[in-house]
Parts: structure tokens; C-alpha cells; sequence
């Protein structure tokens, strides 16, 4: 390299180092962001998906505000604020899907973690997309979807 090629790079390298930095601290981590979906079983039907889809995707009556899918993301950052709990190696997401038969599906999502459990237990109509909870964590997730501002 000649004297006009480290000039060139005594000059920009701050720059270089800079945009590096950038990528290095704010871009390649939110890449790498893992979250609710990305540890749910791969072991799961396609139409077994379909219908956790169609869960996730519920926004209430009103089709505005939250779905269920960021709804139960929220709660699952009330439970564990300290950091990411889906890169936690005793995280684990047991998904149950069930058709309970007249287009009703039940859906299970027992995510544990840290010792800890969240059990959300919901059923879908697929005929109408209602989603309705069976236990109390469940409801407030819908309660949530639905009053959500």
C-alpha cells in the first residue's frame, strides 16, 4: 500500500470504526432479538400452527389495539423484567393444541422459565376468530386485548 493508501485510511478509519461501532451495538443485536416465537415447538402440524396464528393474531371485536400475541408478550416482561427470558436456558414453551370439536380449538401455551410458569389456556371459534380465556391469566390477556388504548 502506498503513501496515498494509508492517507486515505488515516483519514476515514475514524469513520470506518464509527459505522462499525453503529452496526456492532445497535443493529446486530435487535437482529438477533429473540422472542415469543422463536422458541415455540417446531414439532407442531401445520394446521396445528394455522390456529396458534389465528390466536396470536385475535385483536378483540374491534379489530384495533393490541393482539393476543403482544398481549401475552406483556406479560411474560412483567414476569421476568430482568432481561431477555427467551435466551434463558431453562425457558422452555410447551404449546397444546386441541380441536375440541363444532370449529372450537383449545389452545395451551405453558411457558416456563426460572422456576417460574405461566399457563395461558384459551379457545378459538374458528368459525367467528373469537378467542376466549379459560383461566384467569388468559382472561386478563383478552381483557387486555380488548379494553386495550
Amino acid at each position: 500500500m502506498g503513501g496515498d493508501g494509508k492517507k486515505f485510511l488515516k483519514t476515514r478509519a475514524p469513520f470506518y470504526l464509527a459505522g462499525v461501532t453503529i452496526l456492532a451495538v445497535f443493529i446486530i443485536p435487535n437482529m438477533l432479538a429473540v422472542e415469543l416465537r422463536d422458541i415455540i415447538p417446531e414439532t407442531l402440524s401445520p394446521d396445528e400452527m394455522e390456529v396458534l396464528q389465528s390466536v396470536f393474531d385475535y385483536t378483540g371485536p374491534n379489530d384495533t389495539g393490541i393482539n393476543v400475541y403482544e398481549a401475552i408478550s406483556e406479560r411474560v416482561v412483567e414476569r421476568y423484567p430482568d432481561g431477555n427470558v427467551y435466551e434463558h436456558h431453562s425457558t422452555i414453551l410447551h404449546v397444546i393444541v386441541t380441536n375440541t370439536g363444532g370449529g372450537l380449538y383449545r389452545v395451551v401455551l405453558d411457558f416456563e422459565s426460572q422456576s417460574d410458569e405461566l399457563y395461558f389456556d384459551m379457545n378459538i371459534n374458528v368459525t367467528d376468530g373469537e378467542v376466549t380465556g379459560n383461566n384467569n391469566l388468559s382472561k386478563d390477556v383478552i381483557d387486555l386485548v380488548y379494553y386495550y388504548d
